[in-house]
Parts: C-alpha cells; sequence; structure tokens
C-alpha cells in the first residue's frame, strides 16, 4: 500500500513539474530592478544597451522590453533604445521578429549586478560605485541559451 501511495505521489509530482515546464510563458516574464538610483540608472541603462546593441543590429530590429518594478526606468530604457534606432514593440510573442529584453539589477557588495537577457542569452556587468561616483566594470560574462548545464 504504501509504495502504491509513493508510486502515485512520484507520478504527479513529475506530471505537476512537467506541465508547469511546459506552460512557461514568455509574456509573463518580467524584468527586476532593486536599488537603482537616478545616479545609477545613468550607468545601468547604457549597460544594458550596449549588450543589446552588441547582439542585435539597432536599425533593423524590433525588441520588447519586458517590464520591471520600475516603470520609470522602464520607460526611460525604451526612450534611451529608441534613439539607439530600436522599434519598441508593446507586446512579445515568441516565433516573431520581435526581440525579447529583459534585465535584472540587484544590490551586490558596493555596486549593482546587472543581468541582460537577450533572446534567452545572458550577460552579467556589474556597475560599482567608488569614490562617490558610479561607473561600469566594462566586460561582460556571458552565458548563450544553448549551453549544455542549462
Amino acid at each position: 500500500m504504501k509504495k502504491n501511495i509513493l508510486a502515485m505521489s512520484a507520478v504527479l509530482i513529475f506530471s505537476a513539474a512537467a506541465v508547469g515546464c511546459v506552460s512557461q510563458n514568455p509574456k509573463l516574464e518580467k524584468s527586476y530592478a532593486k536599488g537603482i538610483s537616478n545616479e545609477s540608472a545613468q550607468i545601468v541603462i547604457p549597460s544594458i544597451m550596449d549588450y543589446v546593441s552588441y547582439k542585435l543590429p539597432p536599425a533593423s530590429s524590433t525588441i520588447y522590453i519586458a517590464k520591471s518594478n520600475y516603470s520609470n526606468l522602464d520607460s526611460i530604457l525604451e526612450d534611451f533604445a529608441k534613439t539607439k534606432g530600436y522599434a519598441i514593440s508593446n507586446s512579445y510573442e515568441p516565433d516573431t521578429d520581435i526581440h525579447l529584453v529583459k534585465y535584472q539589477v540587484e544590490p551586490f557588495l558596493n555596486g549593482l549586478l546587472v543581468n541582460i537577457t537577450v533572446d534567452g542569452n545572458t550577460a552579467t556587468t556589474m556597475a560599482v560605485r567608488w569614490k562617490k561616483q558610479w561607473s561600469q566594470l566594462g566586460k561582460y560574462t556571458v552565458r548563450e541559451s544553448n549551453y549544455v548545464g542549462k
């Protein structure tokens, strides 16, 4: 009896996990930001858009920037993307020419850890506060979406 209950529990847990994996919707994915000030945003926004520009040519790309909990930051980021030449979409649909851009900004030591995801490829950089000034460390660590250990 216990074996049957354990087996049924394992099947239910596996089924629920499989359904959760299949039903993930990229439209529901959001960006996230915490600890950003007006001063640090002057470094964070170019850090995000520099990686996006590296991955996608501005004049011929349409992007959807996933919204975060900082609506002001989202609108400034969209305006900055427009000045670089990007077309901005109001929604994202998979399997179209619209590219999904997400970001995650979190406090880390004496700076901000910045993760930028473009079409599943994630790059990480850091904005640091040193001698009362914000600056970007300048390099990205990139994890491609086809990474084996994903």
